[in-house]
C-alpha cells in the first residue's frame, strides 16, 4: 500500500510463547553480534545439520529457537570469543505497532500486517544485499590476484620468479591454517 509509515514495529502473533515457531528475519543478537548461518560450522562447529535440523532457514543466519530453550530465539554468533547468544525478541502481548498512512488515517488489520510484513521483508533483502556484496568483494579479490600474480611473476628478476609465488602460496597457507585452528578450537559447551 503506497504512503504507508512503519513507526514502530512489534510482532503478530509470529512469536510464540519460547518463539519456536518464529519466523522473522532478525540476525542480530541482544548485544548486537551478527549471527553465523545455520549450515556454518565457522567460528563455531556444532551439531546442527540440515538432516537434523530440517531444511527450512537451515542457509540462513536468522534467529530460531529449534530446541525451545526458554529465553526465546537465539542463534550461534560470528564472534570467535561468543559461541551463542539469545536474540532479545520481544513476546507479542509486551510490544504495540502504530502505523500509519501517509494521511494519518487509521490501519484495518489486514492493512498492519501488511505493512509489517512488508518491513520485515525489507529488512531481509537488505541483509541479502549485504551477503551479496560482501561475496562480490571476495570474488573481486580473487580476481585481482589471478590478474596482478601473472605480471608480478612475468616483471619479477630472473631469480626472484620461484619466490614470488612460495610467498603468495604462503600467505593462502597461513590463511587455511588459520581458519582450521578456528574451526578445530575445542568447545567447552556443544549445544
Amino acid at each position: 500500500m503506497p504512503g504507508l509509515t512503519l513507526l514502530q514495529t512489534g510482532c503478530i502473533q509470529i512469536y510464540d510463547e519460547r518463539g519456536r515457531n518464529y519466523v522473522g528475519f532478525k540476525q542480530t543478537t541482544v548485544s548486537g553480534l551478527t549471527c553465523q548461518k545455520w549450515n556454518s560450522q565457522t567460528p563455531h562447529s556444532h551439531s546442527r545439520e540440515k538432516d537434523n535440523y530440517g531444511e527450512k532457514d537451515f542457509e540462513t543466519n536468522f534467529c530460531r529457537n529449534p530446541d525451545n530453550e526458554p529465553g526465546g530465539p537465539w542463534c550461534y554468533t560470528t564472534d570467535p570469543d561468543s559461541r551463542w547468544e539469545y536474540c532479545g525478541i520481544p513476546n507479542c502481548e509486551e510490544t504495540t505497532a502504530t502505523i500509519t498512512s501517509s494521511d494519518e488515517r487509521e490501519l484495518s488489520e489486514g492493512e498492519c500486517a501488511l505493512a509489517f510484513h512488508f518491513s520485515a521483508f525489507l529488512e531481509h533483502l537488505q541483509g541479502q544485499q549485504r551477503q551479496q556484496e560482501e561475496q562480490r568483494r571476495e570474488q573481486l579479490l580473487d580476481l585481482r590476484l589471478a590478474l596482478i600474480i601473472p605480471v608480478i611473476l612475468g616483471n619479477a628478476p630472473a631469480g626472484r620468479h620461484m619466490d614470488t609465488a612460495e610467498h603468495i602460496a604462503e600467505i593462502r597457507w597461513n590463511t587455511i591454517v588459520a581458519e582450521l585452528v578456528d574451526f578445530a578450537r575445542p568447545m567447552a559447551v556443544d549445544r
